[in-house]
């Protein structure tokens, strides 16, 4: 859930004791949120997540953050180019777990037709970043 507070844009995720939230499927996940924290902030890739999530909203997708933070981490980038390409050629068919519980397959936050918008808006801003 985003919300707005001080001029600033927040991230709030609805959990409750290891529970998160999933309203667009009505249901929960067992998970252990301080891990998935850590699991981030200890990638090495916060500069890369950050430019990800600002083209994300620039370009108006519906990519979840904890899948971005996931697919950036898996990629493991040099820079924000090899990001995208992953994105465009790899991403669809990538399947993402939850570092906190693998039973949790949150690549399937999206569908296909999701996935490949993602794909298709990286392939095009690709053919715009000078080489």
């Amino acid at each position: 859930m985003r919300i707005a507070y001080k001029g600033l844009t927040v991230d709030l995720v609805p959990a409750r004791a290891n529970v998160l939230w999933q309203a667009r499927f009505n249901t929960s996940l067992k998970t252990d949120i301080d891990k998935q924290i850590q699991y981030v902030r200890n990638s090495g890739l916060i500069y890369e997540i950050l430019a990800l999530k600002i083209w994300r909203r620039r370009h108006a997708l519906r990519f979840p953050s904890f899948l971005m933070e996931l697919a950036t981490i898996h990629a493991r980038p040099k820079d924000f180019r090899a990001l995208l390409h992953f994105l465009a050629t790899d991403f669809p068919t990538t399947r993402l777990l939850d570092p906190a519980n693998s039973n949790n397959v949150v690549s399937d936050l999206l569908t296909e037709v999701e996935k490949l918008r993602i794909a298709r808006r990286a392939a095009v801003s690709l053919g715009g970043i000078a080489r």
